[in-house]
This record gives structure tokens, sequence and C-alpha cells, in this order.
């Protein structure tokens, strides 16, 4: 197994995060929100959903604060769909090797989190990068509790 190493972390500032929901659960909701904004050429790199047959859909994804009127003007069209808005945000993308592995996820990266009572609201991973969108008063307390990953 690869071992796990960090080799840089970035930050991003000035992040919003949109929440779309919709109550009559429509199989072609996320492609329908998706549509809409992709015009608009929004660089997002976080998108979540959640789906419940019969119930609920979900979509949420990071954007630049400066395209937040832009994407609510687009996804004014879908009818009968909730959406929330969180501001003042900020997006860290650690990237690095095997991230993966969840023991060094725990570690080196939630727990401090815990420990920094970081107000996390959105977080997606991969092999090779783990995101976080948190409350930009919380992201210079946090760096300094990533400090021991890049060493």
């Amino acid at each position: 197994m690869e071992k796990s190493s960090v080799t840089g972390i970035f930050v991003t500032d000035d992040v919003a995060l949109i929440s779309c929901e919709c109550k009559e659960c429509d199989p072609y909701f996320v492609y329908k929100i998706l549509n809409l904004i992709s015009p608009l050429n929004i660089k997002s790199g976080m998108v979540t959903t959640s789906f419940i047959p019969s119930k609920e859909c979900k979509v949420t994804f990071a954007i630049n604060q400066n395209m937040l009127i832009s994407a609510l003007k687009a996804l004014n069209d879908i009818k009968d769909i909730f959406l929330t808005v969180n501001g003042m945000n900020t997006k860290i993308s650690i990237v690095g090797n095997g991230l993966s592995d969840t023991e060094f996820i725990v570690k080196n990266i939630l727990d401090p989190l815990y420990d920094c009572d970081a107000d996390i609201k959105l977080i997606t991973t991969s092999p090779s990068e783990i995101s976080l969108v948190l409350s930009q008063s919380k992201t210079d307390m946090f760096l300094k509790c990533l400090n021991h990953l890049i060493n």
C-alpha cells in the first residue's frame, strides 16, 4: 500500500455553498441543477448529492462568491426547490499521495479538525485530494492545526 503523504495545502477564500433540495424526488434532479449552472462556467470542484427514492433529492456545491447571483438566477428556472446559501467560507484542499488511507485521514486531518472546533460544512475526498469548506473565521486556526502535515 502506498504511504500517505501531503505535498501541499491550498486555500481558496470567498467560497459560497448552495444547497438545492427537492421534496418530490426526481431522478433527473442532479442533472437539471448541473445543466443550469454549467453555461456559467462555474468552477466548483466540490459537489455532493443525496438521493432518497420517493422522498427527497439534494445537491450541494461550492462556488466562488462572485458567481453567487448568477447561479441563483439560473437556478430560479427550477420550480418547487428549496435553496440554501451559506457564504463567507474558505475551501482548503489537501493534496498528496495515498489520501484514501482512513487511519491517516482520521489521525492527521479529522482529529485536528475536531481539536480546532472547525465548522466543516462540506468535505470531499479522492485518493489524492481532500477538500473542505469551512467558515472563513476558522481558516487560520485550522491551518495551524495542519502544520504538522507539511513540515
